[in-house]
């Protein structure tokens, strides 16, 4: 039997989603299938904090958009979110700023995920269902004050 919190954590694609067979960082490319806006709930926010939701097809976890990934997707695809079903974009893991740098030793960069400028030229892919890298989520925890396994 799974713990809860690894059930919710599924919903969501991590850094550690974008990896090949290896466990390196790899990039993806996916089509958009549905935008939506969803109230996350954080440590922070426990009443929820809307946040735009990204569906592709071909992989089973959504994608929480932060305002910079939006902003690239608007730049290929107008900021009618509606312009963005069917369209295809390239999701790469790098380093991210991290909002609570030097608070409690924190570091100054984590992974996270970034939509890659410009259409991308390739075909869609299918992105695996991965296991979560424990030491990737648990940084990541750390960094935006979520509890272990937490969502968003």
């Amino acid at each position: 039997m799974a713990h809860w919190r690894t059930m919710i954590e599924k919903d969501y694609l991590g850094a550690w989603d974008l990896t090949d067979d290896d466990g390196k960082p790899r990039s993806f490319t996916l089509t958009i299938r549905k935008v939506s806006s969803v109230a996350l709930k954080t440590k922070e926010t426990p009443k929820g904090k809307r946040k735009v939701v990204i569906v592709f097809d071909g992989a089973k976890k959504h994608f929480v958009a932060n305002a910079t990934n939006c902003e690239a997707i608007e730049s290929m695809y107008g900021g009618d979110t509606n312009g963005w079903i069917g369209q295809r974009v390239t999701l790469f893991q790098t380093d991210v700023r991290n909002p609570k740098a030097g608070k409690g030793g924190q570091p100054a960069t984590v992974k996270g995920i970034r939509v890659q400028p410009g259409k991308p030229r390739g075909p869609a892919e299918v992105l695996p269902d991965r296991e979560v890298d424990p030491e990737v989520r648990a940084e990541q925890d750390a960094a935006f004050g979520r509890e272990p396994g937490e969502e968003g």
